[in-house]
């Protein structure tokens, strides 16, 4: 998605299962956080600051 705004060349197999991966990760914020205000529960917390997205 992002590699060739990195100046990266990544072959489609890998886009693919990187794809793949977000999609997984997404699901899982989203159970989270129809639970729960912030990932780790109603507070903002460090684990929040880890998952912030990559962006200029």
């Amino acid at each position: 998605m992002f590699s060739s705004k990195l100046g990266i060349t990544a072959g489609q197999k890998l886009i693919q299962e990187s794809e793949e991966k977000l999609h997984k990760v997404l699901d899982i914020y989203e159970e989270r956080l129809s639970k729960n205000k912030y990932l780790a529960g109603d507070f903002f917390s460090l684990a929040d600051l880890g998952h912030l997205p990559f962006h200029r």
